[in-house]
């Protein structure tokens, strides 16, 4: 699962409404008061302020009370409480079960999520939700939330400058490159001081060459059919180092950090950069109207496919206090106005499509357009077997840009984590 260090969706500042209920301000049952009271874990309770609100206005007497990690990290803070039994009845869990200790796989295997696999909400599921949403049973144990695009985004203002256009086809991004350099700017800005960086530019563009036209590569992987070193994973690093020779991007990219790289996009010192539709619209240094456009990353002269993923969901705890409730908060979140409210805060689409939703900007409804369209792929670390593979890749992409790996043994590095996940 990736994760970023800027929150996405609206302001990261609390609003009135989350900070009260961050506060506690509800009253148990057990004290007397008139209120039921479902309680909440989560690391980023800005992305309720209007879920949650929702949910208790379409429940009278109900109060959630959001427990937050706050500045303790998410996964060691929730899985202490599992383990002393103090966890709140619904937590915030992560797809798959690679990406660390908080994913759905990795929680199912100790038995902490109920299932859910007689909800009715469960019916919409695609395919590849069940797959990551599900425990190794194929039982359904959380619902997801907010689908997320990652590709590039271009600066239309700044495209319109320099007399470009959104390119269709790997040689037009290298082009691209070479107008944007005529004209003082770089083509795509990279801001892979921040290590999370390092995985967007290789997911977009397998996400076109391998996992949209080949959705059951990793299951191939796991029966030993198949590897990284034997894949389009080699053409894709192979690719993305013919963009670093290219002078696609700016000048030290390990040395910038990814809010570097946004403020480069707003200003129009750069005209795209890898990233994520819901943080798009929030670039700091854009003019006032400024637009941006997302597109799928084409690797080939295909039409290529955008790397999307649900990448929050929510679960009921096994030994939650309010379990019927807590059924209720995540069937509420699995409806159109659940899964609306959660979009509009956050800037992303909704898991569950619905005919309710409308988009608030481009990007939105952008993303929306692809999943109707089918042309998404996932993001693979959902799948992979355990961090370590992440990991590698992190620092693989680094080690590319220094000179210090290949396209074939960053591969094998990845394969060889892989491997090595498998037989623990």
């Amino acid at each position: 699962m990736i994760t970023r260090s800027r929150k996405a969706g609206g302001t990261v500042a609390l609003g009135a409404v989350a900070l009260l209920l961050l506060a506690g301000c509800s009253t148990n049952p057990s004290t007397g008061g008139d209120s039921t009271v479902l309680t909440l874990g989560t690391d980023e309770p800005e992305r309720l302020e209007l879920l949650v609100p929702a949910f208790e206005a379409a429940h009278p007497g109900v109060t959630v009370d959001i427990i937050s990690s706050g500045g303790q990290g998410y996964e060691e803070f929730m899985r202490t409480r599992l383990a002393a039994g103090t966890a709140p009845d619904v937590i915030r869990v992560f797809p798959g079960s690679g990406g660390n200790t908080m994913t759905v796989g990795q929680l199912s295997e100790i038995g902490m999520l109920a299932d859910l696999g007689d909800e009715e909400w469960t019916s919409q599921l695609n395919d590849a939700q069940r797959s990551l949403f599900a425990d190794s049973d194929g039982a359904i144990v959380a619902v997801p939330l907010g689908a997320t695009g990652l590709g590039p985004v271009y600066n239309d203002r700044a495209l319109e400058e320099v007399g470009a256009e959104v390119p269709t086809t790997f040689d037009e991004v290298l082009e691209l490159c070479s107008t944007a350099a005529a004209a003082g700017k770089v083509a795509y800005s990279l801001g892979q001081g921040d290590l999370f960086v390092t995985q967007l530019t290789p997911y977009v563009m397998v996400a076109s060459s391998l996992y949209g036209p080949d959705p059951e590569f990793t299951a191939r992987q796991y029966e030993g059919e198949t590897s990284f070193s034997e894949s389009p994973w080699v053409d894709a690093f192979a690719q993305l180092m013919e963009m670093q020779d290219a002078g696609c991007f700016q000048e030290g990219v390990n040395g910038t950090s990814y809010d570097e790289a946004n403020k480069m996009l707003g200003s129009g010192a750069a005209l795209g950069e890898v990233t994520f539709a819901d943080l798009s619209s929030q670039l700091e240094a854009a003019q006032e109207g400024d637009t941006f456009t997302m597109t799928a990353f084409p690797t080939s002269n295909d039409e290529p496919y955008l790397a999307v993923a649900d990448s929050y969901g929510f679960a009921v705890n096994i030994d939650a206090k309010e379990a019927d409730l807590a059924r209720d908060f995540i069937a509420f979140a699995a409806s159109a106005e659940g899964q609306n409210a959660f979009a509009d805060q956050t800037g992303g689409v909704p898991s569950l499509p619905n005919d309710e939703f409308e988009a608030s900007s481009p990007q939105q409804q952008q993303v929306a357009d692809y999943i109707a369209q089918g042309r998404t792929a996932i993001w693979p670390d959902q799948l992979w077997p355990s961090p370590e593979v992440q990991q590698t890749l992190f620092v693989v992409v680094q080690n590319l840009f220094n000179d210090l790996d290949t396209p074939e043994s960053a591969a094998q590095k990845m394969d060889d984590a892989f491997t090595a996940a498998l037989a623990k």
